[in-house]
C-alpha cells in the first residue's frame, strides 16, 4: 500500500481484493469506501481487519504489509490527527496479530 493522502484508503485499497475476491468493480469501490470508514472509525478495527483478511487466504499464519513511500505519512497527510490515528492502528495491530510491517522511504527522505 501507498499512504498517499488518505492512509486508511490505501489500507483499505490493499486489502479488499483479498476480502471480497469475487466481487465485482463496483461493489468493490463501494466496499472499499465503507472499509476504509471502518477502518477510520475504530482503533482494533486495523487489527480485526488483518485477522479477517488471514482467515480468508487460509494459507497464510502471518500478513506481510508493505507501505511503499513511508514518508508520504510525513509529506502528503495534512492532517496529523490522521497521520496519528494511522500510527496508533499500526502499532495495535502489530501487538495484537501476526503481521509483519516493511516500511521503505525514498532515498531523499532517509535523512
Amino acid at each position: 500500500m501507498q499512504p498517499r493522502f488518505d492512509p486508511f484508503a490505501g489500507l483499505a485499497d490493499s486489502l479488499i481484493d483479498h476480502l471480497q475476491p469475487t466481487m465485482g468493480e463496483i461493489d468493490r469501490f463501494t466496499e472499499r469506501d465503507r472499509l476504509r470508514e471502518f477502518l477510520t472509525k475504530r482503533p482494533a478495527a486495523f487489527a480485526e481487519v488483518i485477522e479477517r483478511t488471514l482467515q480468508k487466504l487460509g494459507y497464510a499464519d502471518r500478513l506481510l504489509l508493505l507501505i511503499d513511500q513511508w514518508e508520504e505519512i510525513y509529506t502528503l497527510v495534512s492532517e496529523r490527527e490522521l497521520r496519528t490515528q494511522f500510527i496508533d492502528a499500526l502499532l495495535l495491530a502489530i501487538d495484537r496479530v501476526p503481521i509483519s510491517v516493511l516500511l521503505t522511504v525514498r532515498a531523499d527522505h532517509a535523512d
